[in-house]
């Protein structure tokens, strides 16, 4: 998404009550250009006052850079069975 897609989609959050605002994306590797977008959405969300959440697929270093931008919250994006919980 657009960076003013994405604050439209935060701002209309903020108004019905949220105080934390996730964003998504399935990445293996992602670039250069594409982590910078990343942390700009980072940043314009957090300035709106929001707590930022992102989970970017399968890559670690997408998701160091974008703690490194101010991202408060970063999920692994990892599922598995329950069976497999235990473990």
């Amino acid at each position: 998404m657009a960076l003013p897609e994405v604050l439209e989609r935060a701002r209309a959050a903020r108004a019905a009550g949220a105080t934390r605002f996730c964003m998504g994306a399935a990445y293996r590797s992602p670039k250069r250009k594409e982590l910078q977008q990343i942390a700009q959405m980072v940043r314009a969300v957090s300035a709106l006052g929001l707590e930022t959440c992102a989970t970017l697929g399968c890559s670690a270093r997408a998701g160091a850079r974008a703690q490194g931008c101010g991202l408060d919250y970063y999920n692994h994006n990892l599922d598995s069975s329950e069976e497999f919980y235990a473990r």
